[in-house]
């Protein structure tokens, strides 16, 4: 378990900065939270009930962290069939920056039948980042991004996973 810390702000790319709402009124949001211990950012995603507290069924306090690289950051938020939360974002290393989606089971756990550890990750020789998902009429994962990062060059990257977490 990641020790959380106090500085955590609600960070958004582009104009994919939108929650996922579920049927009981929760709603869940994914961001990033600074660290100084090594100095870092992790993915976080955030679930509040729908009174506006911290959903303590999700991941035992209403808050998961994943520290995959040295930057990670989630972008959007979407729930599949099942309840399970799907983050996108990123996550960046000394050598290179991976555009990923996350999946979590409804109880705030990375859901490890997905691509054995719960993160499906796509890296070009320039880099990639996630900035929007959703799920498709057949209920597989279609995400959006932008690869060739962080040259001025972008190219848009959409990916489709199966419920594995392939490709």
């Amino acid at each position: 378990r990641t020790t959380r810390t106090t500085s955590s702000r609600f960070w958004a790319l582009r104009t994919c900065s939108r929650g996922a709402l579920d049927a009981s009124g929760a709603i869940a949001v994914a961001g990033e939270s600074s660290n100084t211990s090594p100095p870092n950012t992790d993915l976080v995603v955030w679930r509040f009930t729908d009174a506006g507290a911290l959903d303590t069924s999700f991941d035992g306090d209403g808050v998961a962290l994943y520290s995959g690289g040295y930057s990670d950051r989630g972008s959007e938020v979407a729930l599949d069939g099942d309840g399970r939360v799907l983050v996108v974002g990123s996550s960046d290393s000394a050598t290179s920056n991976s555009f990923v989606v996350l999946r979590y089971t409804a109880t705030g756990v990375l859901d490890t039948s997905f691509s054995g550890d719960g993160v499906a990750s796509y890296t070009t020789a320039d880099g990639a980042m996630g900035w929007c998902i959703g799920m498709d009429s057949r209920q597989r994962i279609v995400a959006a991004g932008g690869s060739g990062m962080p040259s001025s060059a972008n190219d848009l990257a959409v990916i489709r996973l199966l419920d594995d977490g392939s490709f």
